[in-house]
């Protein structure tokens, strides 16, 4: 008969938030499973409210969670402003990915909230990408992201 204890010790290390991993050849630790805030807002009419959003991202942390990802668009940016005022006391503990390819002029256009929209405000080009960071570093209250 297998002992069991042992293999839910293991798994129990596996999982556990802190025990760090390195993300690829970055050479960031980050926890084995990052903390996505693409529901941090209600924008969308449907996600979670401020509250909600912090105590979710409390007991990520308070667990040994390090790794958040979130992007330009989610919620109208308000996933991006939650996140960068959770974090701003202890930002270099935290890794923040973020992403870019669709900016928030593009998200409406796609709504049909603007019709007449900037025909460089997707992609992955350059102008986008500046643009974009630029706009995520605001949001975030922070000079850097970790992963683009």
């Amino acid at each position: 008969m297998k002992d069991t204890s042992d293999s839910t010790t293991i798994d129990q290390t596996l999982t556990a938030l802190d025990n760090y991993v390195l993300l690829g050849k970055s050479g960031l630790r980050v926890s084995p499973l990052a903390l996505g805030t693409m529901t941090f807002g209600e924008q969308w009419g449907f996600g979670n409210n401020k509250e909600v959003c912090k105590q979710i991202f409390d007991t990520y942390h308070e667990k040994g969670g390090n790794f958040y990802d979130t992007a330009n668009v989610y919620t109208n940016g308000d996933s991006e402003r939650f996140l960068g005022e959770y974090v701003a006391d202890k930002r270099s503990e935290c890794v923040i990915a973020t992403k870019y390819s669709i900016n928030t002029s593009m998200a409406e256009a796609l709504s049909g909230k603007n019709v007449r929209s900037n025909p460089n405000a997707a992609g992955n080009h350059r102008k986008n990408m500046v643009e974009s960071l630029d706009a995520s570093l605001k949001r975030l209250g922070t000079g850097y992201v970790d992963i683009l």
